[in-house]
């Protein structure tokens, strides 16, 4: 008996849930903990006077390479339009030790 696939917008549904839980797990939130990740040299060299500017609190250096973890407000993001750096939901494990410990 030759083996069946499942139907293929079943395979789509599943992908598109998948996909929509990561956006949702690193969507950057309006006020907390967040991972900077400058995307070009540039940004590199912009991310922390940027982050600064914004009042944000200075962590420490993020899990990815050139990445720093901020406690930032809504003011970072409108600091960083136009700038070529990602802002992402920085969860407590990998990156650096929680605020107080």
């Amino acid at each position: 008996m030759p083996l069946r696939l499942p139907a293929p917008s079943l395979i789509l549904q599943t992908g598109g849930i998948g996909l929509g839980l990561a956006v949702l797990a690193f969507a950057p939130p309006a006020t907390g903990r967040m991972l900077l990740v400058p995307v070009t040299a540039r940004a590199d060299a912009e991310l922390l006077p940027l982050a600064t500017r914004s009042g944000s609190l200075l962590i420490g250096p993020g899990p990815l390479p050139r990445s720093y973890v901020v406690m930032a407000d809504a003011r970072l993001a409108a600091v960083t339009a136009g700038h070529a750096i990602v802002r992402l939901a920085a969860p407590f494990a990998g990156c650096g030790t929680a605020v107080g410990q």
